[in-house]
């Protein structure tokens, strides 16, 4: 992750270039496995207003299965020290369909989800790509294949369960807290221009073209 002092060159470039909005969206990607109190509250002070960090579930065997550098724990700690360096727009993702994966453990996911309260939250269904861990676990069949049918389940009980509480699907997706209560817009997808940085494979808006950071050759996300 970068730095602070990264950040700042970074955003002391862009101000040379373009007049930035007191209104302006400034989203950084996290990761619960590195992020300290120190490094967060350098970031919003800085001027990065919004945090957004990969959950994926609150399931420590999945996460293990998953090969991420995070617990469950690390990522509700990550969501308390967001809220007290000053970060009042948060999101995060969370994954459905994975090996082994029930409803009523993706039931309690959400719940836990929901109780935290972000302000955005993507669902996405398990991509298996085939250089990882568990695409050799699964063709060697060490893993059940995932269950598509399932997966397709969970992703309505999804829909319903966010409708409850107020959440609006703005993509297929991605799931925003009314703006009426949290005071946010969402640029993507309704032709707001918005510009992503450094990290591939982020995408930017500008006038009609959208703009992709290319993966470089030969590696994996």
């Amino acid at each position: 992750m970068l730095r602070p002092e990264q950040v700042e060159q970074i955003l002391d470039s862009i101000n040379l270039k373009f007049e930035i909005s007191d209104l302006s969206e400034i989203t950084m990607e996290m990761n619960p496995a590195t992020v300290t109190p120190e490094t967060l509250a350098a970031y919003r002070s800085l001027g990065v207003n919004r945090a957004s960090f990969g959950v994926q579930t609150f399931d420590d065997r999945d996460l293990k299965l998953l090969a991420r550098g995070h617990d469950a724990n690390d990522a509700r700690q990550t969501f308390r020290m967001l809220r007290e360096a000053g970060f009042e727009n948060v999101s995060f993702d969370l994954i459905a369909g994975l090996p082994g994966q029930t409803f009523d453990n993706w039931s309690r996911n959400l719940d836990e989800a929901i109780a935290l309260d972000p302000e955005h939250i993507s669902l996405y269904l398990l991509e298996i790509h085939q250089s990882t861990s568990l695409a050799e676990q699964l063709r060697t069949a060490r893993r059940p294949m995932p269950d598509e049918d399932l997966a397709a389940e969970m992703y309505e009980l999804m829909l319903d369960h966010l409708a409850a509480v107020g959440y609006d699907q703005y993509e297929i997706s991605n799931f925003s807290a009314p703006a009426s209560r949290r005071g946010t817009i969402q640029n993507t997808g309704r032709s707001i221009p918005y510009l992503a940085l450094v990290c591939p494979p982020t995408h930017s808006t500008v006038t009609s073209a959208m703009l992709t950071n290319a993966i470089p050759p030969n590696t994996s996300s």
